[in-house]
């Protein structure tokens, strides 16, 4: 007689959705680290663009170009703030991801201690019988021994 937990079919489920729901959590991430990234390069764009303003402004050079690097520095800032909603957003999936990922644990791992629960209780009986059968077999050696 082995050892079957009643509800090892919910367990794999539960251990399937976990593991599917790690996935989406990586993939999140992955999304947010790229939405970062382009974030950080139009920030360094923008701040190359502010520092060959500058060098421009310090040796006078004419006014179009300075007026072209202002208009390109300031496109540029308009697209800094819709790359940070982008990684806010970002950000918000990768929170419900974890949330989600979080919940999925704490049910398998509800499943888990129950089955703990159960192969301990199953261990438990097998020791008493065990022990009943060898109790069972003093008793006839005795009464053997005794007649």
């Amino acid at each position: 007689m082995s050892f079957k937990f009643k509800l090892e079919a919910l367990r794999r489920y539960r251990s399937f959705q976990e593991d599917v729901l790690q996935k989406e959590l990586a993939r999140a991430q992955r999304n947010r680290d790229r939405e970062i990234g382009r974030l950080q390069s139009l920030l360094d764009k923008r701040t190359l663009a502010e520092n060959d303003l500058k060098h421009w402004r310090e040796s006078s050079t004419n006014a179009p170009r300075m007026a072209l690097f202002d208009a390109y520095i300031q496109r540029l800032t308009g697209s800094i703030a819709e790359q940070g909603i982008r990684v806010k957003q970002a950000d918000a999936v990768c929170s419900e991801k974890m949330q989600a990922l979080l919940e999925a644990m704490q049910n398998r791992k509800t499943i888990d201690r129950l089955k703990e629960k159960d192969l301990q209780a199953y261990m438990e009986k097998l020791s008493r019988n065990e022990q009943k059968f060898l109790n069972e077999i003093a008793i006839n050696q005795f009464t053997r021994n005794s007649i």
